[in-house]
């Protein structure tokens, strides 16, 4: 990239998605990537995706409504 449109990408992430970057760190995009991947790792663990199904029904049905449950509906 040209440094102009290092300075460009700058300034947009800045106003529209609230990030503060440098132009080093977009020139070099495996270091601007660290630290977004221990974030998003961190983020990560132990989200519904991450277990098993069996896991995710039962925690659909621990909050299902009680009515729901025992198979009676309105």
């Amino acid at each position: 990239m040209l440094k102009s449109d290092d300075t460009s990408l700058c300034h947009w992430l800045s106003r529209f998605q609230r990030l503060e970057m440098t132009e080093d760190q977009i020139a070099n995009p495996a270091r601007s990537a660290t630290g977004f991947a221990h974030v998003i790792g961190d983020t990560a663990k132990g989200m519904a995706f991450d277990t098993d199904p069996a896991a995710f029904n039962k925690l659909l049905h621990d909050l299902a409504p009680d009515d729901l449950k025992s198979g009676k509906s309105k």
